[in-house]
């Protein structure tokens, strides 16, 4: 289906938004088949919505409205409507939008991610990771699926939450999209706070993508 205009420059403000937290992105997606990098940016963006509201920021009330204004957004995805510019390329994809918003009420366990308890957290938003693992093999094919802990894990990394090196740690799991991004949280959680190089980003984007 083609896109309006309008359309075509919001997704580009996203796919910006996108690129300033995770600027690795850009060189690492030139590892993943060219059929997939659209949707895969697309994909991870709006997850990286999802935990911006739950576990970022000293006060927790904006995210957790925001987390409430996404469930109404997923609720009307699964009905046809959508508001959010990533729905134009999210909203007809064969996802089970109405159970993932109902998962996502576990993400309002907002301190068991910011002081640390991340295994308890992992346990609490089990259900909510395991629909997104399971929708990215649907979507994206992979011998398995991501593991819940991985998914948890990398979403946590992405707001600059470091979780316990032993969760989630194992060899990621999936299409070659999730491994990239999850090698690209390693690295980002071994980097003690440090700008991750470009030979870096080449080189686990490369390891990951091959492991396939």
């Amino acid at each position: 289906m083609a896109l309006s205009t309008e359309t075509n420059i919001t997704l580009q403000a996203a796919r910006e938004k996108w690129l300033s937290r995770w600027p690795e992105w850009e060189i690492a997606e030139l590892f993943l088949p060219a059929n997939t990098r659209p949707l895969a940016w697309v994909w991870f963006a709006w997850l990286d919505e999802l935990a911006l509201a739950a576990w970022s920021g000293a006060d927790a009330a904006p995210g957790m409205a925001k987390l409430a204004w996404w469930q109404e957004e997923l609720k009307g995805w699964a009905k046809g409507a959508r508001r959010h510019p990533l729905g134009a390329t999210l909203q007809p994809l064969p996802v089970d939008w109405a159970a993932i918003a109902q998962q996502m009420g576990a993400l309002k366990e907002r301190d068991l991610g910011t002081t640390g308890n991340i295994a308890e957290l992992v346990r609490a938003v089990e259900g909510f990771a395991a629909l997104i693992a399971q929708s990215e093999q649907a979507l994206f094919g992979g011998r398995s699926a991501p593991s819940n802990a991985r998914v948890i894990r990398t979403l946590l990394i992405s707001v600059g939450i470091v979780p316990d090196q032993g969760l989630g740690s194992e060899p990621s799991l999936g299409a070659a999209a999730r491994r990239v991004l999850d090698a690209l949280a390693d690295l980002r959680a071994n980097s003690a706070g440090r700008a991750v190089g470009r030979f870096q980003v080449l080189l686990a984007s490369w390891r990951a993508a091959r492991k396939g």
